[in-house]
């Protein structure tokens, strides 16, 4: 399957009317330290996210989604599905640290699988986000940096996603902006905890956003809103995503 290798578009080119899906990943954190209120607000959230999508008939057409959970593991716990079909269970956050590096391994060839598929399937997907969500800074020794750059480089990963990031408790800025290439958010000064409402409540704007100004004809239609979310501080950093080093040989 070079689809999972490379750029490469399937053999046959889909036609311009081809049914248009855009993949969205939620990646949230379930170590131990998220547990109680937080892994509580977090499922509430997901469901009140699932019934608003519902609600709208432009979005539960185009949007797909699935969510990926780690701790010092990574796993899909619910497949990449149509919003008017998905289920989504519990989490429960059990586990003995945080390790980004599986998740980002997990998702680059979740993606790619997912992308396939759905060529397959004679539709044509758009560029897919991710939201990442984590309390905890990386306490492994193995390097997750390698791991991000293999996932979100786009001359390497046809499906490389859009990358929007947020943390609370222990993670540090610099590792938020690390993450999120196309948007980095850390609770606002002075606000007591994460909120998970307006962290959800962004998501949904996000690919209101998308869907709303993308053209069928692109295949990379999101757009993040301009201001951060109540409760959260933009860390963007200001550089274009996508750029890398690039070695000319001599």
């Amino acid at each position: 399957m070079a689809y999972l290798r490379s750029r490469a578009k399937p053999a046959t080119p889909l036609p311009q009317s081809a049914y248009r899906v855009l993949p969205c990943y939620l990646a949230v954190d379930i170590s131990a330290s998220m547990s109680g209120t937080s892994i509580a607000q977090v499922n509430q959230e997901m469901l009140q996210l699932r019934e608003k999508m519902l609600r709208e008939p432009s979005w539960s057409e185009v949007c797909h989604l699935s969510v990926v959970v780690f701790d010092e593991t990574a796993a899909v716990h619910t497949p990449l599905t149509d919003i008017t079909r998905i289920t989504l269970p519990s989490l429960r956050a059990e586990g003995d640290g945080t390790d980004y590096a599986p998740a980002f391994e997990l998702l680059r060839h979740t993606i790619a699988a997912d992308l396939y598929q759905l060529y397959l399937e004679g539709r044509r997907p758009y560029r897919p986000v991710v939201f990442f969500l984590s309390d905890g800074q990386h306490n492994r020794r193995n390097d997750w940096r390698r791991p991000l750059q293999r996932l979100t480089d786009r001359v390497a990963f046809h499906g490389a996603p859009h990358m929007l990031a947020f943390g609370f408790g222990e993670v540090t800025a610099a590792t938020i902006q690390e993450v999120g290439l196309d948007g980095a958010f850390l609770p606002s000064e002075g606000t007591p905890a994460a909120k998970f409402d307006t962290f959800m409540d962004f998501v949904l704007n996000s690919l209101t956003t998308s869907v709303a100004a993308g053209r069928p004809d692109s295949d990379d239609i999101f757009e993040r809103p301009s201001s951060a979310p109540e409760g959260w501080q933009d860390f963007t950093r200001s550089e274009p995503t996508g750029w890398r080093e690039v070695r000319i040989p001599r």
